[in-house]
């Protein structure tokens, strides 16, 4: 249900995007480029510069192509979206969006500067999924993601939050364990 209602609503104002890898811990190559992990988009708004609604999404890779089809489905007309220059991400510019990339690597300064808050959310991210999950299975992955999602996008009204969720499920289209199975497995 949460990932239903994920679904429907699109970011949108000021907005910071990055990428990340979850899954297994395997040795090798960390990062970009990991073998046996999810990537993943993570898309922070921020309102009177603050951070204010969480969007992730799995991606199946970082291609313009992939990217180009996550900005139309998740970002609002009239965004201003900031990234760092990994090449994908100039799929995000399109009529109605702007988008500014930031070359980290001749910034040095850029990561804390302007990618402080939504560095700290993956850092969150990464430490609620190792805490409270044994094991992240891919096809469960966007699942986890929503509930991290919801939580954080519901954090400055933590009373009517429960009464919201319970709201949602009832909105939501009914699944049942095979149909949640089937689609896992798809």
């Amino acid at each position: 249900a949460l990932n239903q209602d994920d679904h429907q609503h699109k970011i949108e104002g000021v907005i910071h995007v990055d990428d990340g890898y979850l899954g297994g811990h395997r040795s090798g190559i960390r990062g970009r480029g990991a073998a046996g992990k999810t990537p993943f988009i993570a898309a922070l708004s921020f309102h009177k510069n603050k951070p204010f609604h969480l969007k992730l999404s799995p991606v199946a890779n970082f291609s313009k192509a992939a990217i180009g089809q996550w900005s139309k489905r998740s970002i609002a007309q009239g965004s201003l979206v900031f990234s760092d220059a990994l090449q994908g991400f100039q799929a995000i510019a399109r009529h109605g969006v702007q988008h500014k990339p930031v070359n980290i690597s001749n910034d040095s300064e850029a990561q804390d500067r302007i990618f402080a808050a939504i560095n700290t959310v993956m850092g969150n991210l990464k430490r609620y999924m190792l805490g409270i999950h044994h094991a992240i299975r891919q096809r469960s992955l966007q699942r986890y993601l929503a509930a991290f999602a919801w939580r954080f996008n519901h954090r400055f009204d933590l009373k009517k939050c429960f009464s919201t969720a319970l709201e949602v499920m009832v909105q939501a289209t009914p699944c049942t364990a095979c149909s949640l199975q089937d689609v896992a497995s798809g």
